[in-house]
């Protein structure tokens, strides 16, 4: 073998535990990255696919009239029943 080899080869013994940390590194960062990537892009797809099929079905848009109707009810109702508590109490105390 020259010279040249045998430098090399002494040298790439010589730093072959860093050498390997350094892979061992840049592997697990890769993979972490590659989490994070797929972790965001599962993000981003589950919130569309929430907001087209799961949101907007349970939130129903308002039809205003039949809003007022039924509010109005309501209202008309509590004044029937407080009319018909205060003459209640009148027939009581006669």
């Amino acid at each position: 073998m020259s010279t040249a080899k045998v430098d090399k080869y002494k040298k790439e013994k010589y730093n072959r535990k860093k050498i390997l940390a350094r892979q061992k590194r840049h592997k697990i960062e890769a993979i972490i990255a590659c989490v994070a990537v797929i972790a965001a892009l599962g993000g981003v797809i589950g919130k569309n696919v929430y907001d087209k099929y799961f949101y907007y079905d349970s939130v129903k848009a308002v039809d205003m009239e039949s809003y007022s109707t039924a509010v109005q009810n309501v209202q008309s109702a509590n004044v029937q029943t407080a009319e018909d508590a205060t003459q209640a109490d009148v027939q009581a105390d006669a």
